[in-house]
């Protein structure tokens, strides 16, 4: 039941401690850049497939 409440609007919805949030924008910042070029880079190369065709 606990493992369920997991994933409860109630937790989802809840306010973020400062401490809570920091951590998020340090892992933010370490996942997006190379994810956001990763993510470009497939968006451009399916983008030129579709183009091509």
């Amino acid at each position: 039941m606990a493992t369920k409440n997991v994933l409860s609007p109630n937790t989802v919805a809840r306010v973020p401690t400062s401490e809570e949030r920091r951590l998020l924008r340090r892992v933010g910042n370490e996942i997006t850049m190379p994810m956001k070029r990763k993510l470009l880079w497939e968006v451009q190369a399916a983008s030129s497939e579709i183009e091509s065709q």
